[in-house]
């Protein structure tokens, strides 16, 4: 499956899935590297290409989980599924992707 069909599938599932196993992020672990290179991963997050990486058009840092979330896409997805795990984090997570 490609990662543009599983990004949606997953958004869903930490989004309305009351509890998230760790055990299923530790099996969709395997594919963040694809799924952060995704053209919807990167929509989502409004990235663009710049001659030394990626940055973000969204200039709020507080919008992004990861410490560099703004400039590195896989670091940003992998902060978000852990959040969306997280019942503490969970609603800041889901209100950045209404």
């Amino acid at each position: 499956m490609t990662p543009m069909r599983i990004l949606p599938s997953l958004l869903f599932l930490f989004v309305f899935s009351p509890t998230v196993s760790a055990q299923y992020l530790d099996d969709a672990a395997v594919n963040t590297h694809a799924l952060a290179a995704s053209a919807g991963w990167r929509a989502l997050g409004h990235y663009h290409r710049e001659m030394a990486g990626w940055r973000s058009d969204i200039d709020d840092d507080g919008f992004f989980l990861a410490e560099h979330g703004a400039v590195d896409p896989h670091r940003e997805l992998v902060a978000t599924l852990a959040a969306f795990t997280d019942p503490a984090r969970r609603q800041q997570a889901v209100c950045r992707y209404p």
